[in-house]
């Protein structure tokens, strides 16, 4: 199997996976959560404005985010992951988190991209010469003229992430409250 692919279909479990390993060698203290607070919530914006966008598989999104970045749900989940990873009480557990998010996402992106490009082809291939894959750039950008759908964010449960990042945020401040 190509690793792209089974990255594509580790990237949850792992996810999971990580995410216990986190719990269990936190410390947060209340500083840390204060600090990795904005990043949370600039995450958790990022996802909901592109799930309120996407109607997967149905065409090529440009609207919102998705003017911007070609990946702007995994964007906002760099941030999730970072704001939590600051969380920790770890100065090792940011660069940890970007260091492993890129090795597993980045080859995900790129299946995605074949797939897409499969999908919808020379639509999809001028899509992607002009807005950026992850990161936006000053210049990589599409006119846009879609409109963000609460409908649409809660078809696509974007719910779910909001209500990880509470239960996650809870965890650690249970844990300041116990341990500290």
């Amino acid at each position: 199997m190509e690793i792209k692919v089974l990255l594509q279909k580790l990237r949850v479990p792992l996810g999971f996976f990580f995410a216990l390993v986190f719990f269990l060698l936190s410390r947060p203290d209340g500083y840390l959560l204060l600090v990795g607070a904005p990043l949370i919530v600039a995450g958790l914006w990022i996802r909901v404005w592109a799930a309120g966008h996407i109607r997967k598989s149905r065409e090529v999104t440009r609207s919102g985010p998705y003017a911007q970045s070609r990946n702007p749900l995994y964007l906002g989940s760099f941030f999730l992951g970072l704001g939590f990873s600051l969380q920790s009480g770890w100065w090792f557990f940011p660069p940890l988190f970007a260091i492993l998010f890129l090795a597993i996402y980045l080859p995900v992106m790129r299946r995605e991209e074949w797939e897409l490009q499969r999908v919808f082809g020379e639509e999809y291939q001028q899509y992607r010469q002009a807005v950026a894959l992850f990161w936006p750039w000053p210049g990589r950008t599409v006119e846009s003229a879609g409109r963000f759908s609460v409908q649409q964010a809660v078809r696509n449960r974007e719910y779910n992430s909001l209500l990880g990042a509470i239960a996650a945020e809870g965890i650690l401040v249970a844990k300041m409250l116990l341990f500290h």
